[in-house]
C-alpha cells in the first residue's frame, strides 16, 4: 500500500512538506527555512533521456488519473532505476485535469522480482494547475541526484514565489526525509528578493 515519505521530526511521509506547500495567497515572501543538508540538486528535465527510460508507468494512474511527469533514478542506492511519478487528477463534473485539485506523487521502488511498487505518496505537495496564479501552472520540475530527490513548484505575478523541498534516503530506516526547504519571493517590479 506504501507509506508517506518522511520528515525527520514527524516520521510521516511527505508530511512536513506537505504541511509547508502553502495555498498561492500564503506564498508571499517569508525567509528561507534552516537546511539540514548542504547538498542541493541541480534542475533536470522531467522527460528521461534514452538511457532511464523506464517502464510503463501507466499502471500507476488509476481512476482516470493521467501521468503529469515522470523521472528514473536510482532513490535507494540498490543499483535497480526506480521512478518519481507526478498525477493529474480525473476529469470530473467537466473540470479539466489538475485544475482546482492539488497532483499525486508517488515514489515507486524497484522490488526483488525486478517491478515497480508504490513505496510512498504525497497528495498535497504538488499544487493544481490553476495554483500559479498569473505565471500559471506551478509545477516547476522534479530532479533525482544519487538517492536524493528535490521537487520544485512555483508561481505569482508580480511577486514570484517559489519553494524547492529536498528529500533524502535514510538506508537504516529505510524511508525518505525532507533534507532541506527553500522558499523565496521576488519583486518583478521593485527587484526586491526574499528569501
Amino acid at each position: 500500500s506504501g507509506s508517506e515519505l518522511a520528515a525527520p521530526a514527524t516520521q510521516d511521509a511527505l508530511a512536513e512538506p506537505a504541511a509547508a506547500a502553502m495555498s498561492p495567497e500564503d506564498q508571499g515572501p517569508s525567509s528561507a527555512e534552516p537546511a539540514s543538508s548542504e547538498r542541493g540538486m541541480a534542475a533536470t528535465s522531467t522527460q528521461p533521456p534514452e538511457s532511464k527510460k523506464m517502464d510503463d508507468l501507466s499502471a500507476f494512474a488509476t481512476d482516470g488519473t493521467t501521468i503529469l511527469a515522470s523521472e528514473a533514478g536510482d532513490l535507494n542506492g540498490d543499483g535497480q532505476p526506480d521512478a518519481l511519478v507526478v498525477l493529474d487528477p480525473p476529469t470530473r463534473d467537466g473540470v479539466e485535469p489538475g485544475k482546482g485539485a492539488p497532483r499525486t506523487m508517488l515514489l515507486l521502488i524497484r522490488d526483488a522480482n525486478g517491478a515497480l511498487q508504490k513505496a510512498a505518496q504525497n497528495d498535497r505537495i504538488v499544487p493544481c494547475s490553476k495554483c500559479g496564479g498569473l505565471l500559471g501552472d506551478p509545477f516547476g520540475y522534479m530532479g533525482i541526484d544519487g538517492d536524493d530527490f528535490t521537487l520544485v513548484v512555483e508561481g505569482g505575478s508580480r511577486q514570484r514565489w517559489s519553494s524547492e523541498y529536498t528529500f533524502g534516503y535514510a538506508a537504516q530506516s529505510n524511508d525518505w526525509y525532507l533534507r532541506k526547504v527553500e522558499r523565496g519571493a521576488y519583486d518583478q517590479i521593485s527587484e526586491e528578493r526574499v528569501s
